[in-house]
């Protein structure tokens, strides 16, 4: 149970006396430093070693003055009519600059910079993997493999946790061909219906607001507690216009990492939706990304961090942190920050992993200088799923080609015998072949 911070303004005017001898304290900056660099939560921070002779709950009301006083205040307003707040320290600064330098520039690794097939074979395992894992924290239970799977060989899913999945996979890919359009009713609707058909108990719940009638509550999973209770829905329909002003908004610049983590949290706290509001959050989170042209989030599944971490605990406690802190988003930041950064490393450590191994799959192979760049990765997903059959059709939609170039591609690879061509049913498919090297 996460404890409310004590009343820091009452401390504050009761200690009024000694603010300017505390502030001299250079213990005081240090604790104020070490409590900025990690964001810490009252939750937290009373547990810090204190100043000799310093109470915590007044450095807590001090700590308070100082993030208050540089704090941005949002125009969207909590339910009690305060506006949320967010506070960069320089941990956040470098934090951003980090991720900067990556997901708006170029991939910088030693192996060069990917190619447009290798990009298009990127953005597709990202989007999966989003797909996989956002399903996953909302409680979607089946393997990785069994449902990356499902996606490739474009296979019908078989129940509601697979029908999840497949819906945060097309609500992800549709993101490219949005980041024109202004948020509004009409979008975030629209992207709720893809993310949840057929997976409410109430079909007619899918794409629709809720009303106060429905009694939408967050509870925690493991122990039943409620955690949130959203704002009725004629405060809600006011944030949602706040919302929907800032993200289209181009006055008073906020960081495109900043402003799409306040449109996360913000709408997930809004609540706006019978289910699915923190799939709906995520993608919102990555549509303004894409929007703003930081083309590395195509490739970065964020939501693998949290499940691949075992984050799921400080996901939802950075959400209690905020509201019971006075609506500072500052907390949400620093885990989403936390998590972008995590994601990065991951996916350049994983691509040049996957370099290596391309290399090593092209020495196995004696006619590799014919094989090309699409050939590989359909060897490797042949690898990945043993039983795999792939026709010309499947793999044309797969890599995004003309039909004539998805047919060389696999006649090429038969006459090599590593595939070999089978009739199955009415069709012609290919599976593995004689030669079909080893993983």
């Amino acid at each position: 149970m996460i404890e409310k911070p004590p009343d820091w303004v009452k401390t504050f005017k009761e200690n009024s006396g000694r603010v300017a001898e505390l502030f001299q304290l250079s213990e005081l900056t240090q604790l104020f430093n070490r409590a900025n660099s990690e964001y810490l939560h009252w939750d937290k921070f009373r547990y810090q070693p204190m100043p000799k002779g310093v109470d915590p709950k007044v450095a807590w009301a001090l700590l308070k003055i100082t993030r208050t006083g540089n704090s941005d205040v949002l125009p969207i307003l909590d339910e009690r009519g305060r506006p949320f707040s967010v506070f960069l320290v320089k941990d956040h600064l470098k934090a951003l600059s980090y991720i900067d330098s990556y997901t708006s520039g170029t991939i910088v690794t030693p192996n060069g910079l990917p190619d447009g097939v290798q990009r298009d074979h990127l953005i597709i395992n990202g989007l999966i993997e989003e797909a996989i894992s956002s399903s996953q924290i909302e409680g979607a239970s089946t393997t990785r493999k069994v449902a990356k799977a499902m996606i490739e060989l474009k296979r019908a899913p078989k129940n509601k946790d697979e029908q999840m999945i497949l819906n945060n996979y097309q609500g992800m890919a549709r993101l490219e061909e949005w980041k024109t359009r202004k948020l509004d009713d009409q979008f975030l609707l629209e992207l709720h219906r893809i993310l949840t058909i057929h997976t409410m108990e109430n079909p007619s719940d899918e794409g629709r607001f809720r009303n106060d009638d429905d009694h939408v509550v967050v509870s925690d999973k493991l122990t039943g507690e409620i955690v949130h209770v959203p704002p009725k829905f004629k405060d809600a329909r006011k944030q949602l216009d706040q919302l929907y002003e800032l993200a289209n908004s181009e006055k008073n610049y906020i960081h495109p990492f900043v402003k799409a983590s306040i449109l996360h949290y913000c709408l997930a706290y809004i609540h706006p939706f019978v289910d699915g509001n923190g799939r709906s959050a995520r993608a919102l989170f990555y549509w303004f990304l894409i929007k703003e042209n930081y083309w590395m989030f195509k490739f970065l599944p964020i939501s693998l961090q949290i499940k691949k971490m075992d984050w799921r605990p400080g996901y939802d406690r950075a959400f209690q942190y905020v509201e019971t802190d006075e609506s500072d988003i500052t907390y949400f930041l620093s885990y989403k920050l936390k998590l972008a950064t995590n994601a990065i490393q991951y996916f350049i450590k994983k691509k040049k992993k996957k370099q290596v191994e391309a290399e090593k799959l092209k020495s196995q192979l004696l006619t590799s200088d014919e094989i090309n760049q699409r050939q590989l990765e359909l060897i490797e997903f042949m690898q990945r799923n043993p039983g795999a059959e792939l026709d010309i059709q499947t793999l044309k939609e797969k890599n995004k080609v003309a039909y004539q170039t998805a047919r060389m591609d696999l006649t090429e690879l038969a006459s090599k015998r590593i595939l070999k061509r089978i009739k199955s049913g009415k069709k012609y498919v290919f599976i593995r072949g004689e030669k079909f090297p080893n993983r």
